[in-house]
């Protein structure tokens, strides 16, 4: 399989910035890899805090509570300033993804042309 191919699908399906690696682009891809791991902690911790505030309000209503008002709560915890940051986040994540797919190609398209380069000469 050709470097370009293998580097963009690794950091397409495996993780992003993982191809980078492959491409001896190492700062870039722990960079990315990195800014990756980073927002997922992020969205971990949001995950709990959000799970937490929905079991304190089971228990408070001693489980007598219906679907409704979790999702009014749901709605409520994620209208805050501590979760909004987590909707810029995606974005960037999304975008650091697509450029960590695009750099890849790229840079081990470059690698192939050079190793013709160096085969033909």
């Amino acid at each position: 399989m050709r470097k370009s191919i293998k580097a963009s699908l690794l950091s397409a399906f495996v993780f992003p910035g993982s191809g980078l690696l492959i491409v001896n682009k190492k700062k870039l891809g722990y960079f990315i890899i990195f800014g990756t791991l980073c927002y997922l902690y992020f969205l971990i911790i949001a995950a709990i805090k959000l799970t937490q505030e929905i079991s304190q309000l089971l228990i408070n209503n001693n489980f007598d509570i219906d679907i409704s008002e979790i999702q009014n709560k749901l709605t409520e915890l994620q209208l805050e300033p501590n979760y909004q940051y987590l909707n810029y986040f995606s974005y960037l994540i999304l975008l650091l993804w697509l450029y960590s797919i695009i750099s890849s190609y790229q840079f081990g398209k470059k690698i192939e042309l050079q190793n013709k380069v160096n085969v033909s000469s």
